[in-house]
């Protein structure tokens, strides 16, 4: 996590499952002088961030269902409905990963990869809240940090993306 963020110049986090939402277990900063950082031991929400539903993308029909079950909303956390959330579940798997603007901060794009156990469910999600530049220092593209991470994420999984 820590060579992600020296060579894309970006944050990440690490969010786990954990009692119906998601909760950080690692973050690490970027180098630069801007940055954004999810805090270290936040819990966060499970069906409108990239991390809750890439995790809930890679899990099955029946371990998906029991984690909606308890699920709790978190301060802030936009309602979604039920088939809005499987199309977007779906939409991820067949991607490999999540892509997209933040649901929650404005300006950020969400670079969501899931971190694969053995039998192929997600374990963990690898966050990138990516944040774009517009001065003229030049610092890896959108496209060059989702590449990045998606090498972390392959180094970090028992099991290969491509496997699943």
């Amino acid at each position: 996590m820590q060579r992600f963020a020296t060579e894309a110049e970006q944050s990440c986090h690490l969010a786990m499952y954990d009692r119906g939402n998601l909760l950080v277990i690692a973050q690490v900063d970027g180098p630069g002088t801007w940055g954004i950082a999810v805090r270290l031991g936040s819990r966060v929400g499970l069906v409108d961030t990239s991390s809750g539903r890439t995790i809930l993308a890679w899990q099955t029909p029946e371990q998906r269902e029991h984690m909606l079950a308890e699920h709790t909303k978190v301060k802030g956390e936009v309602t979604i409905d039920h088939a809005a959330l499987e199309t977007a579940c779906e939409q991820i798997r067949e991607a490999g990963f999540s892509r997209k603007d933040s649901q929650q901060i404005f300006g950020v794009t969400d670079v969501t990869f899931p971190v694969l156990g053995p039998s192929g469910q997600a374990i963990a999600a690898l966050t990138c809240p990516f944040l774009k530049r517009i001065d003229e220092y030049v610092a890896p593209s959108l496209e060059e940090a989702t590449q990045m991470l998606r090498t972390t994420v392959q180094a970090l999984s028992m099991m290969r993306e491509e496997e699943a």
